[in-house]
């Protein structure tokens, strides 16, 4: 049945040493050897061995109607003349399958080599991108306000990857080319797409250095959010040995919109000391996973805030010594000029 049509199948149930080249038989040759064969193995089946069964199994897709007619007029043949006896399916599963010949992938799975299978690449290629789409998904939150829901709006991506996993025309020697090329474009696609919809999630400092007045200054930092529903996220952070950041513990940020989010940091002493520290703040899922790029924060202390109260209160003194030496020189000059 594989060989009928325009475009002949090669299964892995055919051992390698014994297929064919179908397209080299004409069409109408290969759809009356089929036919042939359905009443063969029919006949065959209750003559030898009473009551078993055998699954005709068409292709998935045929082009020409004139075709499936034909096998559909066989299969009428052999139940009206008695030859055969139309069987449920579940009737068929219930004895114990019979084992699968000997041939080089023995066990599970296809006996023997198919040109549909996907490759290492594709199905890692696959598993990740599907990975992603779910951590997508989890980060989205469904709101009563909106018709649209977070698994209706991810559907179409995980739909992608099944296309591109698809053997209907790889199995076919004509197509099997350009069914190869057509599963990179559509993973290729899917990945731009992946990262475009990833990357509307993201942080936006709103300046690249922050200068406070002391360490409970607030900082903000604005969430930025355009997906069409709104993201529960995690902010994350990254920053030097003994600096501590508090934040909300996740944040929840509007369809298409942002949302201004204020922090504290921090920072060790030695870094007070030189009024910078480097921080790398980004959003993340729930469990961990990053959302788009991070951002890189410089947060410092104006100079004689915070860590240099030593030194601010020299300076001060120093300014009062100052000002009162000029203010006593300016009087004994005054009384110097009137005696």
């Amino acid at each position: 049945m594989a060989a009928t049509g325009s475009d002949p199948l090669t299964l892995a149930t055919t051992d390698d040493a014994l297929r064919w080249e179908w397209r080299i038989d004409s069409p109408v040759a290969r759809d009356i050897t089929a036919r042939s064969m359905l009443r063969l193995a029919a006949g065959d089946a209750a003559a030898t061995a009473p009551g078993a069964g055998v699954l005709v199994v068409p292709p998935n897709h045929m082009a020409d109607p004139q075709q499936a007619d034909g096998v559909l007029a066989s299969l009428a043949a052999v139940l009206n003349d008695g030859t055969a006896v139309a069987r449920p399916l579940a009737a068929l599963a219930e004895p114990a399958p019979a084992p699968l010949p000997p041939g080089p992938a023995d066990g599970f799975g296809a006996p023997f080599s198919t040109p549909a299978a996907p490759t290492d690449t594709e199905i890692q290629r696959s598993a990740q991108q599907a990975t992603y789409t779910l951590q997508l998904t989890r980060l989205m939150v469904n709101d009563p306000h909106i018709a649209l829901t977070r698994y209706q709006f991810t559907e179409p991506l995980l739909d992608d990857l099944l296309a591109a996993l698809s053997t209907t025309e790889r199995r076919s020697l004509a197509h099997h080319v350009a069914s190869d090329r057509r599963a990179e474009d559509i993973l290729t696609g899917n990945k731009a797409m992946l990262q475009q919809i990833r990357s509307s999630v993201a942080l936006l400092p709103p300046g690249t250095v922050y200068t406070r007045i002391s360490d409970s200054s607030p900082l903000l930092i604005i969430g930025r959010n355009g997906l069409p529903l709104p993201v529960d996220a995690k902010i994350d952070w990254q920053g030097p040995v003994g600096t501590r950041i508090e934040v909300p513990d996740s944040q929840q940020i509007p369809a298409k919109g942002s949302i201004t989010i204020q922090f504290t940091a921090t920072l060790p002493q030695d870094l007070q000391l030189r009024r910078r520290a480097e921080i790398t703040m980004w959003l993340s899922t729930a469990d961990g996973a990053p959302i788009a790029d991070p951002v890189e924060l410089s947060v410092q202390t104006r100079a004689g805030i915070t860590g240099n109260a030593p030194t601010t209160a020299l300076l001060v003194g120093l300014a009062v010594l100052l000002v009162w030496r000029l203010v006593t020189f300016s009087r004994r000059r005054r009384r110097r000029d009137n005696p």
